[in-house]
């Protein structure tokens, strides 16, 4: 997914929804995404974990200056950086990133 699509499927949430990230394929199991790192020469970023979750209204900032046809990743385990495909909101309204 790249800059552009992201905002533009997420336009009709409120700016205070907090951002995680799911481990692996485990709807249960997410983690706080706190930061952002590029990858690449800055050809992608990265939703990075962290102890205090971003909202969306802090990402829509820091990313205002990134060409939208960034490509968007998840670093939120081991494995290292993963495509984000998709995302869901939980009971709670937090935006989890798969």
């Amino acid at each position: 997914m790249i800059i552009s699509e992201f905002f533009a499927l997420t336009t009709y949430l409120p700016n205070q929804t907090e951002v995680f990230g799911q481990v692996k394929d485990d709807r249960d199991q997410i983690r706080p995404l706190a930061q952002l790192r590029f990858f690449n020469q800055q050809s992608e970023v990265a939703f990075v974990v962290g102890k205090k979750p971003l909202t969306l209204g802090q990402l829509q900032t820091r990313l205002s200056q990134v060409s939208p046809k960034t490509k968007l990743v998840c670093l939120v385990d081991q494995t290292g950086p993963r495509p984000l495909l998709g995302f869901h909101q939980d009971n709670l309204g937090r935006l989890i990133l798969q």
